[in-house]
């Protein structure tokens, strides 16, 4: 009988600590700011990239987007759209795009015959949250941002 009553109780214990972990609302993150911008190379869009948002605080949640044609709208790492509000360190990275082996023909990697890594498009520097010279702080309301790249270091 006592095991009878322990399996009773249990859905309630699921839906109590689901709502624990989740939050009431089932959104696990807090508010989110909507955040999207510009990056400019030389003083033209910078056609494609990636751009990340660094927290500065460590329990802070990172959030990345791709730059198309230079606009860029963040997502955090959950896929929710926006970003948590903060302090962050920003890294930006571009690379020539990478040859993608025919997903018909079989294929086996060998680690002693690595292709190279794929050749940057932007000074590395930018990639890097303690080099990259680009901070933004998070808050509602904010206007769209633009980050200003030099192909020059």
């Amino acid at each position: 009988m006592k095991d009878i009553m322990h399996f009773r109780f249990f859905p309630r214990q699921l839906i109590v600590l689901s709502l624990l972990v989740t939050g009431c609302n089932g959104n696990s993150l807090p508010n989110l700011v909507p955040v999207s911008g510009t990056v400019m190379l030389d003083g033209e869009p910078m056609s494609q990239g990636t751009i990340g948002f660094v927290p500065v605080d460590p329990a802070g949640q990172s959030a990345s987007s791709q730059i198309v044609d230079g606009k860029f709208q963040m997502v955090t790492s959950s896929s929710s759209a926006g970003v948590v509000a903060g302090d962050y360190q920003i890294i930006i990275s571009s690379h020539e795009p990478v040859e993608l082996p025919d997903p018909s023909v079989p294929f086996k990697l060998d680690p002693n015959n690595l292709p190279p890594p794929p050749k940057s498009l932007i000074p590395e520097k930018y990639g890097n949250p303690k080099t990259s010279g680009f901070e933004a702080t998070v808050a509602p309301g904010m206007t769209p941002l633009v980050f200003e790249l030099e192909s020059r270091e």
